[in-house]
């Protein structure tokens, strides 16, 4: 889990504010959370449905946890999206 500044401007989001930037579920989010290793990442288009992640980096670990509930940090979550932005995609 990463160090969060609380000093910073940076601001955490919840499971709901997470899928809502990324526009998708949260059983979608569930499965990008569970793709950790380059394994699993090559058989992500069959476990989220779609290409988008297939070759994408693995999702981040929550920034803090709270009790129960998982928080990420918005430049983690947009550095993540870059890196996914960039990843190749297959040829179809």
């Amino acid at each position: 889990m990463a160090v969060f500044d609380f000093g910073t401007d940076d601001v955490l989001l919840d499971i709901d504010a997470v899928c809502k930037k990324l526009s998708i579920s949260r059983s979608s989010l569930e499965r990008l959370r569970r793709i950790r290793s380059h394994s699993t990442l090559l058989r992500a288009q069959a476990l989220v449905g779609s290409d988008d992640f297939a070759s994408a980096p693995a999702f981040p670990d929550p920034t803090l946890v709270l009790g129960r509930s998982p928080r990420w940090s918005v430049r983690v979550l947009n550095a993540w999206i870059e890196a996914v932005s960039r990843a190749p995609r297959p040829p179809f």
